[in-house]
């Protein structure tokens, strides 16, 4: 399923983007305390989620919605 979230930029401008379920459920999770691997833990411990996790974040960071990951 795909699901739209808006939010507000620095100069108030509201953005709207499309994103799948994992997205979602990523932008959901961030909060600036967790890290890309506790995200992944919280859907299952596999290293495929925590790759998809961290492109899930890099994506997101590309578009300007969170901070980039750190490395």
């Amino acid at each position: 399923p795909r699901r739209f979230c808006c939010w507000r930029d620095t100069a108030c401008a509201v953005a709207i983007v499309e994103l799948d379920a994992l997205g979602h459920y990523v932008l959901a999770c961030v909060d600036g305390v967790q890290s890309a691997a506790q995200i992944a833990r919280g859907l299952d411990a596999r290293r495929a989620t925590a790759n998809a996790v961290r492109r899930a974040l890099a994506q997101l960071a590309a578009l300007g919605i969170v901070a980039p990951p750190r490395r």
